[in-house]
């Protein structure tokens, strides 16, 4: 069984700026060869500093453990559908219907905050996310032109345009972070997990892990624990690029276990990539493997069976 997926060195790439017809089709030929085996990539070599996640991790904490009636000031409105934005509460998701509730909280971020949430924010955490947003969209656009590349596209700006808005309205596209609470072994119930099996829904997520925990389906069919690797970030194909892709790029599930001491918390971030509200997705190759579909409606249903009736 194979028991970790690729890792990608960009440091040269990001060096050249980008730029580097070479470096760029080699880079782009192991991307493909990754995400058609796996789905799953490290990348190193990239450009997000250290220091800049390390002080994501800490403020992050540091909100989650503030009493729930301070993080309810900022509770996400579910129905707010240009806004799915703010803190999303332990009990309130789960992947898995027919399984108890995911053992997790959250807090999202997009840049079109509602000034009244913004204002409940202190304006050193919103302009730590404000600015760790923007490097991940900037080194999402990176990834968009090797995947052109790899699938072979005319157009290279092909993923620029398809999310043109990426941090406006318009876009879905948003920065999670995620708390997995400690929890005594007592109180955890039958087949209940952390993050239950799932896909991600949009083109691509960029997951920073500074803890073990997440699992992912190998080409076998297993699920092999993702080592973390210090100075890399997880990179994974998600449904809509799958579609896209005529499923060259596999969608592959993943999921966050109950481990043995769950006497400490889990930490993650994830920079949730979607295409723009009003793109139709359908295969880029030409054929009818996949119909065509609305970005938004696809991710509003995804989305919405992901909300737990607890």
């Amino acid at each position: 069984m194979e028991d970790q997926f690729p890792i990608i060195d960009i440091s040269k790439l990001v060096a050249s700026q980008g730029k580097d017809e070479t470096i760029l089709k080699e880079t782009a030929n192991e991307l493909m060869d990754g995400f058609s085996k796996w789905g799953f990539i490290y990348l190193k070599g990239h450009p997000i500093t250290e220091e800049s996640i390390e002080k994501m991790f800490q403020d992050s904490e540091a909100f989650f453990k503030q009493p729930v009636e301070k993080k309810n000031e900022v509770l996400m409105n579910s129905r707010d559908t240009d806004y799915i934005i703010g803190y999303v509460p332990f009990k309130k998701e789960t992947f898995d219907a027919s399984k108890p509730f995911d053992l997790k909280e959250a807090f999202d971020y997009m840049h079109h905050m509602r000034p009244e949430m913004k204002s409940k924010l202190s304006p050193e955490f919103f302009e730590l996310f404000r600015n760790f947003f923007t490097q991940c969209h900037d080194l999402t656009f990176l990834i968009f032109r090797l995947l052109a590349i790899s699938l072979d596209l005319e157009d290279l700006e092909f993923f620029h345009k398809a999310h043109d808005k990426l941090g406006r309205l318009g876009n879905t596209t948003l920065l999670r972070s995620l708390y997995y609470p400690a929890v005594e072994r007592s109180d955890i119930l039958e087949e209940q997990s952390r993050c239950a099996e799932h896909t991600d829904y949009g083109t691509v997520t960029l997951l920073f892990q500074n803890s073990g925990g997440l699992e992912v389906k190998s080409p076998s069919g297993d699920f092999i624990k993702a080592k973390v690797i210090p100075g890399t970030i997880v990179v994974n194909a998600a449904d809509l690029m799958e579609r896209w892709a005529s499923g060259r790029i596999k969608s592959t599930p993943h999921r966050v276990t109950i481990q043995t001491d769950m006497s400490k918390p889990r930490q993650c971030l994830a920079f949730f990539v979607s295409p723009d509200n009003d793109c139709l997705v359908e295969c880029v190759d030409g054929s009818d493997k996949y119909e065509p579909i609305n970005s938004y409606d696809y991710l509003d249903r995804r989305f919405k069976e992901t909300l737990s009736k607890n």
